[in-house]
């Protein structure tokens, strides 16, 4: 029996789509469960868990004066809390949440792509999830990414298709009105409800959809106003909105916080985040240039979702791209944002590519397709630079000298130096953008070379079509390894976490009597503030660094949420205990608490793996 007829027969049994599908989804999950114990915390993470904890627990209620700063929507906040509330404070109910929310973003990645495409690119889209380690890696954390996501993914359940139920409209954009409240960066997914189904469906479907969604965000808006205007003010242009400048307002004292970025790094973040988020974001370059005649769509459904989906894509990235590599707000954050929204590139690459015009494609869509395949080989190469450049600087290569070959090996880098005078440094970003583009360049004339001799003959494909899903193929097979998944090195060593944390967070709840009066430089997690049953705390020291400011008048600095110098000091003096990580107990910070406070035994590593996690707490003398 040959291949093609053997491949056909297991297409048409009836379990096998479900099968492959749920064996990806088995994979994910096992990823997921690796990196929920073996990754590093965050402060995001610690943040999003402990404040919410607070909140839900009604220590605090969110944008409170004097409260833990509200730097994000209520909802990202109160619903990792309620998660904590029901299933007990820690990073272990908190990333077992993540992993729930991560296995229902499969589940309806799953329906979506069944529902466009059919059972196998169902299943290759959960594949296309399952072999990505970078979004196993992202989602298993307990911050926004997942929860949005999945919601997200849910609201286009929801919504798309020809004959959605009202009762499933209604509660798609209740949804959507949820994720807005949950991170504000996602409000074009409320205008991109309403704007679809009244393409779809019609204006009083529209209107449901509308009134429900405003609703929902109008009500959260409602119970916080206005003090919630600030999330809005804080990121959005003000000469874009004048209208919310009464919700700016000058923070004193100058910022800490300033890191000086340059151009290379965010070239290769941009690129970074093109490579974890590759087939999703790939798939709808592809799309693009395959885009189909208007008689040659699946259906018009599929034609409809697909143009309402290019839009809301198109809004995310460019405003993310906005926020993160070109204000300079976090440029290294543009990959993780990217898995807010990615998902729906999957999707709408599923929906697209039934009807990708794979033949008689024209000449500058062919032109495009050798651009996207160069261009993407390039971007790869240079933005996996931290993964290639020792393979590549490294390589051994013949001695020469005017020419000739002498006996002996030296490394590729240094007969560079020799030859060029580059430096090393230079090399390092040279070398893999180098070898991208050569990669490229030989995919290229490989394609086009068999086009030539054999598939011009043989196959009615356009020679851009088989270009692009060449790459498109080579994308989903790399996915999985360093160059395009990212590198892992955060599971090296294999130290667990969770219960490194656990037990660290049981000794200091042991040691710290219910009520006292916290002073948290612990580290730059307040993760082991979970395992504290009912302790007091100064609530701007959340954020650590990132609210602190040099100078500026302590009680307007405390009132809305950050600290200075002179808080610190204050703080010191009314605490009870101190929770500091080893690496910030200096010599300076040693001879401010002398006389006021006693050390105590330190605690272990709260990650075994990093030097300078251990715990030292002191105790206030009587």
């Amino acid at each position: 029996m040959s291949l093609p007829s053997t491949i056909r027969r297991i297409q048409q049994l009836p379990w096998a789509a479900e099968a492959a599908a749920l064996v990806a989804a088995l994979l994910f999950l096992l990823q997921s469960l690796r990196y929920a114990s073996f990754l590093e915390t965050s402060l995001d993470e610690g943040n999003y868990l402990y404040k919410g904890l607070l909140f839900v627990q009604g220590a605090y209620t969110p944008y409170e004066p004097y409260g833990p700063l509200t730097n994000k929507m209520p909802l990202s906040f109160l619903i990792p809390g309620a998660a904590q509330a029901l299933l007990g404070p820690g990073l272990r109910s908190g990333r077992g949440f993540a992993i729930l929310l991560a296995l229902l973003l499969l589940l309806a990645v799953w329906i979506l792509a069944r529902r466009f495409g059919g059972r196998w690119w169902a299943a290759g889209a959960v594949a296309v999830l399952a072999l990505n380690p970078a979004l196993a890696r992202l989602y298993s954390q307990g911050i926004s990414q997942g929860l949005v996501a999945a919601v997200s993914a849910w609201v286009l359940v929801l919504v798309l298709g020809e004959d959605r139920p009202p009762w499933q409209v209604a509660l798609g954009a209740a949804l959507a009105g949820a994720v807005v409240v949950t991170r504000e960066n996602m409000l074009p997914l409320v205008v991109f409800v309403v704007l679809y189904l009244w393409w779809q469906r019609g204006w009083k479907l529209a209107l449901l959809g509308g009134g429900v969604g405003l609703a929902v965000v109008g009500g959260v808006h409602l119970l916080y106003w206005p003090a919630i205007m600030t999330n809005w003010a804080r990121q959005i242009p003000a000469s874009l909105t004048p209208f919310l400048d009464p919700f700016r307002f000058p923070i004193p004292g100058t910022q800490t916080w300033n890191p000086d970025i340059s151009p290379f790094s965010r070239y290769y973040s941009f690129w970074e985040g093109l490579r974890h988020h590759f087939v999703p974001l790939l798939g709808v370059v592809v799309s693009l240039i395959l885009w189909p005649r208007r008689d040659d769509w699946k259906s018009p459904a599929h034609r409809r979702a697909a143009l309402s989906l290019l839009p809301l894509l198109a809004v995310l990235f460019a405003g993310h791209l906005w926020a993160s590599i070109l204000k300079n707000y976090c440029v290294f954050c543009f990959s993780p944002y990217l898995g807010f929204f990615s998902i729906t590139g999957l999707v709408l690459t599923v929906i697209v590519a039934p009807s990708w015009r794979w033949r008689g494609l024209p000449g500058w869509r062919q032109a495009l397709a050798a651009l996207a395949v160069l261009g993407t080989s390039a971007g790869v190469g240079f933005g996996a630079h931290q993964w290639l450049d020792d393979i590549l600087l490294t390589i051994a290569i013949p001695r020469t000298r005017n020419m000739r070959i002498l006996p002996g090996t030296t490394e590729l880098w240094r007969s560079l130096t020799n030859k060029f005078g580059w430096s090393y440094e230079l090399q390092q970003w040279l070398l893999p953008l180098a070898a991208g583009i050569a990669l490229g360049a030989l995919l290229l004339a490989l394609v086009l070379g068999w086009w030539l001799v054999w598939g011009r003959k043989r196959s009615a494909a356009s020679p851009g079509f088989l270009l692009l899903a060449v790459l498109l193929a080579l994308g989903g097979l790399l996915t999985p390894t360093p160059l395009l998944g990212g590198v892992i090195e955060e599971t090296a060593c294999r130290s667990n976490v969770i219960e490194s944390h656990e037990i660290t967070g049981a000794q200091l709840d042991a040691i710290i009597p219910d009520g006292s009066l916290v002073y948290w430089r612990g580290s730059l997690s307040p993760a082991p503030l979970l395992y504290l049953s009912d302790i007091r705390i100064f609530p701007p020291q959340l954020n650590d660094g990132y609210s602190k400011r040099d100078g500026g008048d302590a009680e307007t600095l405390f009132r809305i949420g950050y600290w200075n110098d002179a808080l610190s000091e204050r703080w010191l003096s009314e605490a009870d205990f101190i929770i500091v990580e080893a690496r910030l107990v200096t010599d300076g910070f040693k001879a401010q608490v002398a006389g006021q406070f006693e050390e105590l035994q330190p605690l272990g590593r709260t990650n075994e793996c990093r030097p300078g996690s251990e715990i030292h707490i002191y105790r206030r003398l009587q």
